[in-house]
């Protein structure tokens, strides 16, 4: 039982780690859509 306790867990903590990687692209593009990653990385 325990076990899958903390594979439920680390389970929401990816989630939340991909959620949170993927708004933060969205953001970023919105932000500045005109510029590369790279540039807009430079910019920060």
């Amino acid at each position: 039982m325990v076990r899958y306790q903390v594979n439920a867990i680390k389970n929401i903590e990816t989630n939340y780690q991909n959620t949170n990687a993927s708004l933060n692209f969205i953001f970023e593009e919105i932000a500045a859509p005109d510029l590369s990653r790279e540039e807009f990385a430079r910019e920060k």
